[in-house]
């Protein structure tokens, strides 16, 4: 199916390195959907192609594929894809997270029932693949939902522009929403710079979600349409020994979102809210570190300082003792909050 004069409906844009197998595998995935009027911008950051390999036996005009001369890092790598799509709506995606045959179609549908967003978005799981990993991200192996309890399953929440960088603040839209299961207008993630780009990988999928869809509003549905894959090549992971990107994480998310959001007229009290989401996103972050090096029996010396640093800003004081009663006594501090909710 292809509309105006031969132009994608939607652009996938991938950035990949040096992970051939995770690309082929994604790239089969996609060219399933039940939904087809779309195209596949693959931009790899190995300059001698190793993505090449993957697309051995793809013989599909859709999946256009790009080598960069230098590795351009993630965030850049993904705004070279971005500059080559031509699609209306665009979905940004890595090369190891899945999305489900159904995916597109739903969105198309969501698109025609409730027009005049600016993005469309699906919830999503997380697959564990080792028990290492599931210890780690306090789940279990296998499949793990990230939709919101707050939302009965497949029900469709509509916000607007005004309201919904505060359901996302107060993480009312379930554990973990995935940029690879939304389709967002291209002219918005344009207007806002593409991926955000502040130094550090961190929080990016934060920041992208919020930014943009508080530009035209959000059509949410409570299903899964695709799943992160966590099997410790993901980037979090690799990058457990970056003491710096993790250390400029709160200030460079809350600098870029501002820079965005600032002009709304109620960006005081929105501001508060940010700042209360960054403090609870590094307590889970600094957590899930702390976890990881245990678990995989990494020394890092310097996170312990680095982490004091982080929770000595300002905006960031009043989370030390959450992560510092989560770290050492977590079944204490969950048996409280089930007291709280129950009583209060």
């Amino acid at each position: 199916m292809c509309v105006n004069n031969g132009i994608p409906w939607v652009s996938f844009c991938i950035s990949t390195y040096k992970r051939a197998n995770l690309l082929e595998l994604q790239l089969q995935s996609l060219l399933k959907q039940t939904f087809q009027n779309f195209e596949i911008i693959i931009s790899d950051n190995d300059p001698e192609g190793s993505g090449k390999e993957a697309l051995r036996y793809i013989n599909d005009t859709r999946v256009k594929y790009l080598i960069n001369e230098v590795n351009l890092g993630m965030v850049k790598s993904f705004n070279k894809s971005l500059s080559n799509a031509k699609g209306q709506y665009v979905v940004m995606i890595t090369d190891d997270d899945p999305v489900y045959p159904e995916m597109l179609q739903t969105l198309y549908d969501l698109t025609l029932k409730y027009p005049g967003y600016g993005m469309y978005q699906g919830g999503c799981e997380t697959l564990c693949y080792s028990s290492k990993i599931a210890k780690v991200m306090r789940s279990k192996v296998g499949l793990n939902s990230c939709l919101s309890s707050e939302l009965d399953y497949e029900e469709v929440k509509i916000f607007d522009a005004e309201d919904f960088p505060y359901y996302f603040f107060k993480g009312k839209l379930g554990a973990l929403l995935l940029w690879s299961t939304a389709i967002i207008k291209r002219d918005i993630l344009i207007a806002n710079g593409g991926m955000p780009d502040y130094g550090t990988e961190y929080f990016t999928d934060h920041a992208f979600i919020v930014v943009n869809g508080s530009a035209q509003g959000i059509v949410y549905i409570n299903k899964s349409l695709g799943y992160q894959a966590i099997h410790g090549q993901n980037f979090g992971f690799n990058e457990l020994k970056n003491v710096t990107k993790y250390t400029s994480t709160p200030e460079a998310f809350s600098n870029w979102v501002e820079d965005r959001l600032k002009t709304r007229a109620d960006w005081k009290v929105l501001k508060n809210d940010m700042h209360d989401f960054v403090g609870r996103a590094m307590v889970e972050f600094s957590l899930f570190i702390k976890k990881s090096l245990d678990v995989f029996n990494i020394k890092n010396e310097q996170f312990d300082e680095a982490r004091k640093d982080v929770f000595k800003k300002s905006f960031l004081k009043k989370w030390r003792f959450k992560y510092f009663v989560l770290s050492k006594f977590p079944i204490t501090f969950q048996y409280l909050i089930s007291i709280k909710q129950k009583y209060f």
